[in-house]
Order: C-alpha cells, then structure tokens, then sequence
C-alpha cells in the first residue's frame, strides 16, 4: 500500500496514513462519507489513524466508533484503535469496562448497535461505523441523528464496508441519494 507523507503532529508523533484513504480523509469536507474496498484494502487502518490525528489535533471532540455486535466491536476496531495508540506511543486513559478512551480533552466511545436504544440522547462529533453493512437503515438513520454535538468543526459520519450488491440499503438510500445530490 502506498502512504502518504507521514503527518506530523508534533516533535515526537508521525502517522503516515495509508494511500487513498489517507488522501480522501484529509480533504473531506461532507457530513456522510464512505469508504469501501476488499478485505485488507486499508479503510479500517486509514480511518483509525485519522481518528487518532483528530484526537491529537483537536479539543473537546467526543466519538463514537460502533459496529453491530460487541463481540466483533472489541476483535476489530477497538483492538485497532488500541494497536495504533501503542505503536505511535500516545499517551490515553481508559475506562474497560464502559469501553471509553480519553485522548487530550477529546473522549472516543465503543458501542455496540445490537440496541440502538444504548445511544440515543448521545451527541457525538464524529462517528465510525465499521462493517456498516450489518448496520440497518434505522441504524444508519439513528448515527445521523447523533452527529449533532456542538462544534467549532463539521460533525461528520464514516462508514467502512466492503463491497455490497445493488439492492443493500447503502446502495439504494445512501449512496444513490448522495449521487443525486
């Protein structure tokens, strides 16, 4: 995978984010964003790393990264997102039990969405939902209502997905809409 110029986030932090990825996230400026490929194509890596630069470069965000299940939630991004804090040695506290990592002033939360219900009246800046394609369209619809948080930037969600056939509610209600608009 090609990366990019590592970014510098200070004297002693460089993250070299991943290739496309790394380009469209940089220059992204729309609320839904999309990121899909095949099985080790870099989204889940690229947008980890992205996270933890927003983490670092920003204050008072707080993020939610969710998957369907908790189960698949902790053997996926949250291992991930725990790797990358390690390896670029940033410096975090951790709550275990409700799954919450405090980075600066900013606070990323790991929920699951087997209940929708354990997020409402939650306000979020960012949001990652990794797999979305075991997400439902009232799922999807519930994420968009939570990027709501008071902000000095744009609330944006994320998805990451692999690709998916004609008929999945991302094709027909979120990426045709987005084409049509």
């Amino acid at each position: 995978m090609k990366t990019q110029s590592p970014m510098q986030l200070n004297s002693s932090i460089e993250i070299p984010i991943i290739g496309k990825f790394g380009r469209f996230l940089s220059q992204t400026q729309k609320r839904i964003n999309l990121l899909y490929g095949g099985a080790g194509s870099g989204k889940s890596y690229s947008l980890a790393q992205w996270f933890i630069v927003k983490c670092i470069t920003e204050q008072n965000k707080s993020f939610l990264i969710t998957r369907k299940t908790l189960p698949s939630l902790k053997l996926t991004a949250y291992k991930l997102f725990k790797e990358l804090l390690s390896e670029y040695q940033i410096k975090y506290k951790e709550n275990k039990t409700d799954l919450v990592i405090w980075i600066n002033s900013n606070e990323v939360y790991f929920k699951s969405l087997d209940d929708p219900e354990k997020i409402k009246s939650a306000d979020f800046n960012y949001i990652w939902g990794e797999e979305a394609t075991e997400l439902t369209f009232n799922d999807y619809k519930q994420l968009n209502l939570r990027a709501r948080r008071k902000t000095d930037t744009l609330n944006q969600l994320f998805f990451t997905f692999n690709p998916i056939d004609s008929f999945h509610w991302l094709k027909t209600k979120v990426i045709d809409t987005l084409a049509d608009n």
